[in-house]
């Protein structure tokens, strides 16, 4: 089957890194193409891949800020996704597909797109809280984002609490865990260092940096915390406040934004892996570290359970409690035989998202026309 990703962007992230993951798995049976627009933080060499040039892009950012300005509606998200849509249309014309999958903020655009690609299937495949998307990324434009998303022919959301709100307006929705992207080669953690670690984009509401090093505070002295990643100027100068506020800077290990093929060295250093997320859409950097056998410990947030299936491969605390996270990391940290058990249950859930896995379910489930 001929099947088309949309996706903005290829910065470093857990949505991009899953899509990318998800394109090279489906590729083996199927003709995929991946649509984007700007930055390549992965390797996009193993992809079929298209996208709008320089050119095209600066004319439809012109375009959709004539057309906002002309109705009234001047707003830098209104302006930003009706360019995405300008930009696709450009670029995807005349060409057909018999199934597409879109990621934010091409959810909007369930018909145009179907109509522009002659699609037999749409599936929106949504991978953050419904919460998030309705009061956050889509708050001006709820009215578009409910009607697009009744169209689809199914939701693909990552928590149980997002797919049942999904389905108030769509009853075609299914739940499936994202693939396991990162190769192990048969290695793990040896647990053998008191070291915590964290991956992701800085980002202080959305991945909990407040929480993160309020907790790193109460953290015994010869606890050695590291990170990885980075942010825009305005997040990295709010973490940088919230280092100095919890007095934690000399506390933790800034190691910036690793390339992906390096950050499988960097979790066999761990002995567990630690987020203070507000909201997730599943937590991708969660489960390659798991992949290696280092243990999950975050807060009780819908994306954390479904992970974790309810605190089975790891451990969650009540949101936001940093000081019962800190005392439990302290203790566990100094329980070898806990942490040989979490190690072993990591890699067991670890081994049930592999790639082969995850494509079965897609195939067999999701990509195949409605029977009707």
């Amino acid at each position: 089957m001929k099947i088309l990703f949309c996706q903005t962007q290829f910065k470093m992230g857990g949505q991009q890194k899953v899509v990318l993951t998800l394109a090279e798995g489906l590729q083996k049976n199927n003709d995929v193409t991946v649509y984007y627009e700007n930055y390549h933080y992965f390797d996009l060499s193993k992809v079929k891949t298209t996208r709008p040039s320089k050119i095209v892009q600066t004319k439809n950012l012109f375009l959709s800020l004539v057309v906002h300005l002309f109705k009234g509606k001047f707003n830098k998200k209104l302006v930003a996704d009706f360019w995405h849509l300008l930009n696709i249309q450009s670029t995807l014309k005349n060409k057909e597909f018999d199934v597409v999958i879109l990621v934010n903020p091409y959810i909007l655009y369930v018909e145009e797109i179907r109509r522009l690609v002659n699609a037999k299937k749409v599936i929106c495949w949504t991978h953050n809280l419904y919460d998030t998307y309705v009061g956050k990324y889509f708050k001006d434009e709820n009215e578009r984002l409910f009607s697009s998303m009744a169209k689809a022919d199914l939701i693909v959301p990552q928590d149980l609490y997002t797919e049942s709100k999904w389905h108030e307006i769509n009853n075609k929705t299914m739940l499936v865990d994202n693939p396991l992207g990162i190769n192990t080669n048969g290695k793990k953690t040896s647990l053998n260092n008191k070291k915590i670690g964290w991956v992701g984009r800085i980002d202080i509401d959305h991945k909990g940096l407040d929480y993160f090093c309020e907790m790193v505070s109460m953290l015994d002295n010869d606890i050695t915390v590291s990170i990885v990643g980075e942010g825009n100027a305005d997040d990295e100068k709010a973490f940088n406040e919230y280092l100095e506020k919890y007095k934690v800077k000399s506390r933790i290990e800034r190691l910036g934004n690793l390339p992906y093929e390096e950050l499988a060295g960097f979790y066999q250093t761990l002995s567990a892996f630690v987020m203070t997320s507000r909201h997730e859409g599943f937590g991708l950097v969660a489960i390659e570290a798991m992949a290696f056998g280092v243990p999950f410990i975050g807060f009780d947030i819908p994306a954390f359970e479904g992970m974790t299936k309810n605190q089975k491969y790891g451990k969650l605390i009540p949101f936001p409690d940093t000081k019962m996270m800190a005392d439990y990391i302290n203790r566990f940290l100094n329980d070898a035989i806990s942490l040989e058990e979490w190690s072993k249950l990591s890699l067991e859930r670890a081994n049930q998202l592999t790639l082969d896995n995850i494509v079965k379910v897609w195939e067999t489930e999701i990509i195949p026309k409605d029977k009707d």
